[in-house]
């Protein structure tokens, strides 16, 4: 049992990313709810190393997050697309309220956090996010 956890669809699977556990602990877990199948299989995933002495990378990968928003969204690139999950903002019980994006990839099962550029945005809570592929 969780709240603030965002879910999405991607084909027959329902993901789930983070949110508050029962007991009060923030999670970094990802759940895939197979809809076919009608079962629920925690994803393993991969994530970019945490040496946070070499680098100012946020760690570990993915971040423990609650109240953010999540989409799926198509990357082309020529002839082959990928698909990402992204993660907008939420809380860290490590780093507080984020202004972080996080990226999974849907085909290889990695994390990163995404560079961004222009005006640092103080992190948000509790909001919705929509991706429309056409704007």
């Amino acid at each position: 049992m969780r709240y603030g956890e965002s879910t999405m669809i991607y084909g027959d699977k329902i993901f789930m990313y983070g949110g508050v556990l029962q007991h009060g602990s923030v999670t970094n877990e990802l759940w895939a709810f197979d809809v076919s199948a009608r079962n629920w299989e925690n994803i393993t995933v991969k994530a970019e190393s945490c040496n946070t002495s070499m680098t100012n990378m946020m760690c570990p990968l993915p971040l423990a997050s609650s109240g953010h928003s999540a989409n799926i969204i198509p990357i082309h690139d020529g002839a082959k697309t990928d698909f990402f999950m992204i993660i907008i903002f939420g809380h860290s019980p490590i780093y507080g309220f984020l202004n972080t994006v996080q990226e999974y990839n849907l085909g290889t099962r990695e994390w990163r956090v995404v560079t961004t550029n222009g005006f640092p945005v103080k992190g948000g809570y509790g909001h919705s996010a929509s991706y429309d592929e056409l704007t």
